[in-house]
C-alpha cells in the first residue's frame, strides 16, 4: 500500500490500534472456541483445526501490521517516532499527550504533521487491513 495523500496516511495510522485490537480479540475468541470444543471431546475435534488455522491467520496479519509500522518508523526522526508511538501505538489523545512526551500539545501536533508529510508517497507494503 502506498499513501497517496496525508489524509490516507492519517486514516491508516488512526485505524492501526483499533485493527490490532480487533485482530487480537478475534484470536482470543477462536482460542475460547478451541477450549470449549476440547471439552466436547471427539464431537468438537473437527472444528479445532479450523479455529487454530484462523488464529494463525490473525497472528500473521498482526505481524504484517507491526512490520508496516516498523517501516514507517524507520523514516521518521526520533522525536516524530516518539509522537507516533504515543499517538498510534499507545492510543494517547492529543489533549494529554504532553503528559507522556516532553513536548507541548502544539509542538507534538507540529512534529506529527511534518512526519505525516514524509509519508505521502511512502509504500508500507502488504495489505494489513484485510481481516
Amino acid at each position: 500500500m502506498k499513501f497517496a495523500t496525508e489524509n490516507e496516511a492519517k486514516r491508516w495510522l488512526r485505524g492501526f490500534p483499533y485493527l490490532k485490537k480487533e485482530l487480537s480479540m478475534k484470536a482470543d475468541f477462536y482460542q475460547d472456541l478451541i477450549r470449549d470444543n476440547k471439552k466436547m471431546g471427539n464431537l468438537g475435534e473437527k472444528y479445532i483445526l479450523y479455529y487454530a488455522a484462523q488464529i494463525v491467520k490473525l497472528q500473521n496479519q498482526m505481524v504484517r501490521m507491526d512490520r508496516q509500522m516498523d517501516n514507517i518508523m524507520e523514516i521518521l526522526e526520533p522525536d516524530e517516532r516518539m509522537i507516533f508511538t504515543a499517538r498510534y501505538m499507545q492510543n494517547i489523545i492529543w489533549d494529554v499527550i504532553g503528559l507522556h512526551i516532553p513536548f507541548s500539545r502544539r509542538q507534538a501536533i507540529r512534529l506529527h504533521n511534518n512526519a505525516i508529510e514524509k509519508l505521502v508517497g511512502f509504500e508500507i507494503g502488504g495489505d494489513a487491513d484485510e481481516v
